[in-house]
Formats: C-alpha cells, structure tokens, sequence
C-alpha cells in the first residue's frame, strides 16, 4: 500500500494509544493490565499471520505518510522479509513478556508507568524495523534510547540504578548523534533519505567511507561493542522483564540490524568489513571471558549477549552471502533463548531471593519444569543438538570455512574460541541455578532456604521460547521460508539453502565436536579458570573509564564555567556583540555591496518617527530611573508600529502595538521588586566603550539589511510566489496570515510550542519561589490605594467588547487584518486592563480556569489541525476545507487553519494570563504586598 496511512501505521498509532492508555488501565486492573495490553504486539502477530505468504514472495509492504517533503522527512514504511524477521522478534516477544509480566509483577504503584514505558518501547522498535527513512530511523532509534533509560532507572531511589541508566543514555546517544551526522552524509551524497534507495544505489567516495564509520559507531554503542560494551551489564538493574526484553532479544539488536542492512552494498568501502569484524570477534571473545567471572545469573547473561551480538555483528557485517544467512538464523535463536533464560532467572529469584549462584543449590527438585526449560534454552545457547542454537552454529562454521576471507584461519579459530566460551558460560549457568553443591562451591557455606514451586503462568511464557527452539531446531524447514527470504531481503546473492540439523560428518561438525569439548573443558576447570581471573591485571573497566570520565568532562565544564560565566549582564554582551562584529562583520566588510537604487527615505514623515526613535533611544540610555526607561524602551517600539503603519502593514503594526503595550505592563510588574533607580555600573568596562561598542552594531543593522535586500537582484522575492499563490492554494486574501497557518505552519506550530513552554516555566519558577520564599519580619509596606471608579467602570463597559472584538479578529483573519495571534494579543490587552483595574483576584474571577488549560488546550488543537491532513491523505498541517450550505446563512465553509488559529489564539491567551497571574501576584519572593488596585508603585 502506498499514498496514505496503512495497517503498519495504524499498529504503531495502536502501541502509542496503549501506552498513552497503560496507567489508568493499570491503575484500574492491576497486573491483568499486562495481559490486556500484550493485546497490541498480539495484533502485530496477527497482521503478520495474513501479510507474510505476500511478504515472502517478494512484495514488500509500503506505505508512505508526508511530514516534510521538500526537506526529505517522510513517514515512509517499508516491511520486507528481513524487517519481518525483526517484526517477529519485537513482537512475537513483547507478547510474551507483557503476559510474563502478569505473573512476575505484583500490585506495586510504578506497575503502570512500567508498562506504558514497555509499551512505548515496544512501538519505537516496531518504528525503527519498518521505516525506509533514514531521519525516521534515527528519531525511533533515539525512542528506544529514551524509553530504556526510563526502565533502567525505574528505581530512581537506587543511586546504581540512576547511574546504569545516564552510563547507557548518554552511550548511545553519543553513538545516535555520530549515526545522524553519518545519515545526512549518505543522504547528501546519495540524493535521498530513502534508504532502500540508497542500499541500492550506493555511492562511493571519501565523504561517504566518513559516513560509514559513523554508522557504525552509532551501531557499535547500541548493540554494546567494543569499546561501548559496558553500559550492557549495568543495564540489568532494570526489573528482569525489562532486561529480557530490550537487553537480550530487542533493542540491542537494534545496531546488529543497521550493520545488516548496509553490510552487503557497503562491506568493501573503506574500513568495513576489517572493522566490522575485529569489533565483533572481540566482542565475542572479552564477553565470553567475562562471563565466566560472573556469579550473578543476570550478569552472566548480560555478558553473555554481549558476546552473542558480536558474533552477530560479525556474521551480518562481514557482507558474504553464507554468513549473512548465517546470521538471520542466529538472531532467530539467540532472541528465542536469551529471553526464556532471562525469565528463567527472574523465576528463580522470585522463588529463591537470589540470582547469586554462590547461594543457589538444589533447585532441580522444586523447580522441575523451570529446569526443563533452562536446560533447553542454555542448550540452545551451547550450541547443543537438537536446538536451533546449533543449527545457526554449524551455519556460521559453514560461512566462516568457505567465505574466503583473508586470514579465514584465525577467524575460524576465534569463532571456536568464542563458541567454547559460550558453551562453558552456559553450563555454569545451568549447573549455579540448579544444580546440588558441594561446600566448595557456595558462598560461606551458605544457601537459600526452602523453595517452593514456580506457578504455570510464570513458567509458560519461558517454554513457548524453549519449546520453539526445540521445535525448530529438530525442523528447521519450519523456519527455512522466513531465513532465506530474511537473508535474501539483506543480500539478493544469498544461496536458496536448505536449512537441516544433520548434514553428514563434514568439517562444521568437527568444529562442533571441538567446540564442544572445549567447552566441556573450560566448565571442567572452572575453579582454576576463576583463580586465574583474578590473578590476571586487567585494565580498568568500561564502566569505570567512562565515570571517572564523565566526571572529569563535568569538574572542567565547572570551571569553565565559573571562569567565562561572571554574572555580569555588560561582558555577555559585550562578548555576543563582539563576536557579531569580528566574524560577519568582517565578510561584509569584505564582500560590500550596496544596491545601486538604494533609498533610505520615501516620506518626510519617517525621518521624524526615526528622530523620535532616536530621542527615545537616548533617553533611555540616560534616564536613571527604571520606570522612565521602560517608557522609553516602550517608545521605540511604538515608532517601529508608526513606521508599520506608514507602509501599510496593518497586521504588523496593530501585533506591535499589542506586544509593546503587554510588555510594558509586564515589566513594570517586574519593577515592583527593583529598586526605583539604577545603581552604580558594578563593571569594568567603561561607558566610552559600550557606546561605540552598540553604534557599531546598530550600523552593522542596518548595512546588513540594506546588503541583504539587494544581494539577489537576480531571483524574484519569495513575497511574490506568496502573492500568487495565497487566494487559490491557502484560499485567503490576508497575506500575512496564509504564511502563519498554511504555507509556514509547521513554523508557526514550532513557535507556539515555545511560547509554551516558556509559560509553563514561568508559572513553574514564580511557585517554585512562593513555596521557598522566607517570611519577612512585618514591615510597613507602601500606601494601599483603592481602584479607580472610572477605571473599573470603564473595564466592566469595555472588557467583553474587548474579547468579542478579538474573536472577530480570529474569524476574519483568513481575507482581512487580523488571525489567531493578534486576536490572542487583543484578547491578552483585555485580560491585562481587568488586572490594571482590580488586580490578581478581579482577574481570577474574570477567568477562572487554569492559564495551563488554554496553553495545553492551544497546543492540542493546532496539532489536531495536522492531523486532518494525514487523515484526508495529505501532508501534515495540509489545510482541509468542508462547504456546506445553512439555512437562512446560505453557504458556509470551514477550513482547518481556523482550528489551527484557534490553537494559536489559545497559546497566545493563555501565555498572557500566566504571566500576569505570577507576576502579578503579591509578594512573590517575599517583598512588599501588591495594591489591591494593582498599580505599580
């Protein structure tokens, strides 16, 4: 499908629903919320059931949803056989883990937080799959980053928890932004932000072997290799529904797949496929070693991914066609036992305690079906017949002999070294959760009470995984059709191989054999492996490095800081200012052209309005009173709106009216709590200086503008194509208002969104200081004066006429002066003269509702103007008009850019009414009381 909105779109506005719907859903049903919402990636599965047969065929699904064209962003999916490899992974597990999570969880208060945080994890994994854009990517790819910082740190009481999660953020977020920078690389140098369009059309040259390495540190980070592979361990301070879900099965996966993808086109650029694979034996091999050291069954595991998605990075980056098949293979096995070992362990430390296999003996008796499906899985692991485990094994050995890699021996040998460590680590894991120990073996002597049985609900989950990988590995024809059409989907050179647990006795049996009772050997040795470890020096570790790092890069940034940060207002300035006149300054010095017909004056009455300015402008300079310069600031402004008037810029002039009149008012609230004059200058700099200093500035204004107005006299102003194209596209006459709400409304949207925000943090900052503010001794505060009659008289008379005339503004802005922000302003101006005449509480009875209601309100109804246009298969915030004919009225057309403009008003309404209510309120930090008039002293 293509055009518009389709099945895989709807599942990923399904996921950000439930999320959006999991705490109230859990708040009212409790851990039964899990298995209501393990609904959604079950309705994935189910939307996989019916696409697959056409999706293995060779017809992808796609669908396209525009968000910025012009600029290449698109919501653009694309599901082929690989993505639905990866779709089966994410999905199919997330089922199962949210119906774990019944079972595991209990009634606890975060329970809904977790589950909205899984939720919106699980829809950023599912976006990250079946995007074809490359920005799309990178913002899920951020998602799932965001989400696993949430879970890491879910206990924000635990200083180790809090640490895991910032270590693993600001890792892969360093990675994500070296991803970006590779990402618009490619784009720029392949013409498109498509990504199947750039797999295979891949171009070559020095900027995009740079973009390669970028990518790959963005992948390396995510899938925790080295040298990034600490933050995986310390992940595991996440709940352990959380750890088997997006550090063993999903989301570390997330770089092996992007290392997929562009592994076949790109192995032979630069320095892939070396990099790639010395990376992932690496990995592989420091993994397995440290897995061994392990007592904590999570940590076992945990080191134990790591090495797993080395090899993953190695079979899938390395670009042949046997390992990439391969490596399909392995990701379908690895996600299946890795997640039931996972829950595994979170079984047992339900029902022992404890993860610690130092104080774990015994549990085979109590815990029989729970050690069924461990031995399973860890077999699975081990690369143990009849598991599926040990049919991607045998594949890799296959890949690895007959690849021709230079060096293919010492790869081959690695990957044995690598595969016995697996073996070994997987026994121990086995053996330390279930197995009777001797005295030898356990900590002190010490072991964990009687343990009763796990239930059937907490066990199920984990033996649909086992069960699957017995099933699969004993039929590997089950899953060939998915495999090879996965794998043929990364590199269409891929072999139509028939996947088989027995192929004879060849030499990737023999390399099974050794591996094996390699493995066998290590496990055997273990106690002298263990003595051996801790006599071996080691360099610090990962985790270490980047904390004493991180703390450094934060003690240098202090000083910096408290060197350049003064907290004189005069040298930021000067600084800023500065750096406007050295380094433009000095390119338009150089490059000076002014237009040939320049005219600075068109009608004597400007050249008065500019000496006003001017008079104004050194007034405030030399006023010593605040109040006298606020009134002059607010002068020049009122001769920019006279300068406006003269041009014929309605629009503009009655926006600046209203701006200069709110900010008036908004700074003589402030000026309530200043002193009445200026103090003494407390700086350095000298007066002679700072003047030259803002003449110079106040040229470079001007000469720039008057350069940049004729810089292109070749090219036609953008103002005309507006001109042309207002009344039949935007279908309005007002020129300025189709830029705000049609032609620029992601702009305007993006503007508003600050204003926002800004206001929120306003209203945030005044309560913050009432509730911190210190009582003052009583002292008399200045004389109360009671409200002017005719003031209050007047506002009464005028205030709806005000706001009803500000509603006109709004509805006519479209064809005549006006629009949602200056009916907002206008609105504002009425709110401001009802605080003028009777203060705070006169305002609260004028509008009662919350300023966060209109701002919140604002934001929702511009966005839901956006919408319209994807719903009616356009662009996002693409204007939609609806004509209907009413009686007596005749006909009557509503368009979405009065929505739009409605949210507009709202913002801007609501923006105003916050700023009078805080700063308007009495005794913010503890001063003097207001007058009940409201009149600034």
């Amino acid at each position: 499908m293509t055009g518009g909105p389709g099945w895989v779109s709807t599942l990923l506005a399904l996921h950000l629903a439930a999320a959006l719907a999991a705490v109230p859903l859990v708040r009212r049903a409790g851990p039964r919320g899990l298995l209501v919402l393990a609904a959604v990636p079950g309705a994935v599965l189910l939307w996989v059931a019916t696409t697959a047969p056409r999706i293995l065929d060779g017809a992808p699904v796609e669908e396209r949803i525009g968000w910025a064209p012009d600029l290449g962003f698109e919501i653009a999916v694309r599901v082929d056989s690989f993505s639905l490899v990866m779709v089966l992974l994410v999905s199919g597990i997330g089922a199962l883990i949210f119906a774990y999570g019944f079972a595991y969880f209990g009634e606890r208060p975060d329970l809904g937080r977790l589950a909205s945080l899984l939720m919106g994890f699980s829809g950023a994994m599912l976006g990250l799959v079946v995007t074809d854009n490359l920005l799309a990517i990178f913002l899920f790819w951020e998602a799932t980053s965001i989400t696993s910082y949430l879970l890491i740190g879910n206990d924000d009481r635990s200083a180790a928890a809090r640490s895991a999660a910032l270590r693993a953020l600001l890792t892969t977020g360093v990675g994500g932004l070296a991803m970006l920078a590779g990402f618009v690389l490619l784009a720029q140098e392949a013409g498109s932000w498509s990504l199947t369009q750039i797999l295979a059309d891949p171009p070559r040259g020095a900027v995009v072997e740079v973009a390669l390495v970028l990518v790959l540190l963005g992948a390396f980070t995510k899938s925790a290799q080295v040298p990034f592979h600490f933050w995986l361990p310390g992940a595991m301070a996440a709940p352990t529904p959380v750890s088997a879900y997006l550090h063993s099965a999903t989301m570390v996966k997330a770089g092996v797949y992007l290392i997929a993808r562009f592994a076949p086109p790109f192995a032979e650029v630069g320095v892939w496929r070396p990099m790639v694979i010395s990376v992932g034996l690496a990995t592989m091999l420091l993994g397995g070693w440290r897995a061994l050291a392990q007592h904590d069954l999570k940590l076992l595991l945990a080191h134990g991914t790591t090495s797993q998605l080395g090899l993953l990075v190695v079979l899938l980056g390395a670009g042949y066609p046997e390992a990439t098949l391969a490596g399909v293979v392995l990701l379908l096995a690895h996600g299946a036992y890795k997640a039931a070992l996972f829950m595994v362990v979170g079984i047992i430390e339900k029902a022992a305690g404890t993860r610690d296999i130092r104080k774990l003996t015994g549990l085979h008796r109590p815990l029989r079906t729970t050690l069924l499906v461990a031995a399973v899985a860890a077999g699975s692991m081990a690369g143990v017949p009849p598991m599926l485990g040990f049919v991607a094994k045998e594949a890799t050995y296959e890949a690895a002999l007959g690849s021709g890699l230079a060096m293919a021996g010492l790869v081959v040998a690695l990957l044995v070294a690598g595969s016995a460590l697996t073996f070994a680590y997987s026994a121990r894991a086995l053996w330390g959760a279930f197995a009777h120990k001797g005295p030898l073996d356990l900590e002190d002597g010490t072991s964990v009470g009687p343990v009763s049985g796990a239930g059937l609900r907490l066990v199920l989950p984990a033996a649909v995984l086992a069960a699957l990988a017995v099933a699969l590995g004993a039929a590997p024809t089950l899953v060939e059709a998915i495999v090879v059409s996965g794998a043929q989907a990364i590199d269409p050179d891929v072999p139509p191989a028939h996947l088989r647990l027995w192929h004879g006795f060849n030499a990737p049996l023999t390399l099974s054999a050794i591996t094996i009772g390699a493995g066998a050997l290590l496990w055997v040795a273990r106690h002298r492996l263990e003595r051996l470890q801790q006599m071996v020096h080691v360099p610090p570790s990962g985790a270490r490095t980047f904390d004493l790092l991180l703390r450094n890069t934060v003690r240098a940034a202090d000083r910096v800081t408290g060197a350049l940060q003064t907290g004189s207002l005069p040298v930021y300035l000067l600084i800023i200012l500065t750096t406007v006149l050295v380094v433009p300054g000095t390119f338009l010095l150089v490059s000076l052209d002014l237009p040939s017909e320049l005219l600075l004056v068109d009608r004597p009455v400007q050249v008065a309005v500019a000496a006003a300015m001017v008079v104004a402008t050194v007034g405030a300079i030399r006023t010593r009173h605040r109040l006298g310069a606020v009134m002059a600031v607010g002068a020049v402004g009122y001769g920019v709106a006279v300068l406006f008037i003269i041009q014929g810029a309605p629009d503009l002039a009655l926006t600046q009216l209203m701006i200069e009149t709110l900010l008036l008012v908004l700074f003589v609230l402030v000026l309530r709590h200043l002193p009445r004059r200026f103090t003494s200058a407390q700086t350095a700099l000298p007066t002679a200086p700072r003047a030259v200093l803002a003449v110079l500035v106040g040229l470079f204004a001007a000469v720039f503008a008057m350069v940049a107005v004729g810089a292109r006299p070749d090219l036609e102003p953008v103002s005309v194509e507006y001109l042309a194209r207002s009344l039949p596209e935007a279908d309005g006459r007002n020129i300025v208002n189709t830029i705000l709400v049609d032609f620029r409304a992601f702009d305007t949207l993006g503007e508003i969104v600050v204003l926002t925000v800004a206001g929120l943090g306003v209203i945030g900052l005044v309560r913050a200081a009432s509730r911190e503010r210190v009582p003052q001794p009583t002292r008399p505060g200045p004389i109360r004066q009671e409200p002017s009659l005719i003031l209050d008289r007047a506002v009464r008379a005028l205030f709806h006429t005000v706001i009803t005339f500000s509603v006109v503004l709004l509805l006519i802005g479209h064809n005549e002066p006006g629009g949602g922000f200056i009916g907002g302003l206008v609105a504002g101006a009425a709110f401001m003269l009802v605080y003028l005449a009777g203060g705070t509480g006169r305002l609260q009875r004028a509008e009662p509702l919350n300023p966060e209601l209109f701002l919140g309100l604002g934001i929702s109804l511009a966005a839901l103007a956006g919408l319209f246009g994807w719903l009616s298969g356009g662009e996002f915030l693409e204007a939609s008009h609806i004509s209907f004919d009413v009686p007596l009225l005749g006909g009557v057309k509503l368009a979405t850019v009065l929505l739009f403009d409605g949210g507009v008003y709202l913002v801007v309404v609501g923006l105003v009414v916050a700023l009078l209510r805080s700063l308007g309120q009495e005794d913010v930090r503890g001063g003097s009381p207001q007058a009940s008039s409201g009149a600034p002293r």
